[in-house]
């Protein structure tokens, strides 16, 4: 089972896996991580948004597309990739770690473009495995 990474300025990071399928629902977790907070929380999702996930992911890496935006079928995981025209790359999303609970972290961390392409090849490796 392995990782997914993208490493962040500031010794942040964001970190998902692995991925367990679970009554046709992929699990699992997730490793928001700054130089002043570390979160880390479960979630489910669908083969069906991961792919569409991996998909926009190729295309912000073969720089068709800026942005992807990512949503788990629950809610309780959000994400969105952003590539400036300088290759800086901007990922922020929301991180709740219950729904039943109020509370949840907005996070936003800073890498480049490579970084994303990288976190892509682990995911599309780590997915196909």
């Amino acid at each position: 089972m392995s990782y997914a990474i993208i490493n962040c300025e500031g010794n942040g990071c964001l970190l998902l896996g692995p991925f367990i399928l679970e009554d046709g629902f992929f699990k699992s977790n997730v490793v928001v991580r700054s130089d002043w907070y570390e979160a880390r929380a479960s979630f489910y999702v669908s083969k069906e948004r991961l792919e569409e996930l991996l998909l926009n992911l190729e295309k912000i890496s073969n720089g068709s597309i800026s942005e992807a935006i990512f949503i788990n079928e629950d809610g309780s995981f959000e994400i969105d990739f952003y590539i400036d025209h300088l290759g800086k790359a901007r990922i922020a999303g929301v991180l709740i770690e219950s729904m039943m609970d109020s509370s949840a972290l907005s996070y936003e961390l800073y890498s480049d473009s490579q970084s994303i392409t990288e976190f892509y090849k682990q995911m599309k490796t780590n997915l196909s495995q």
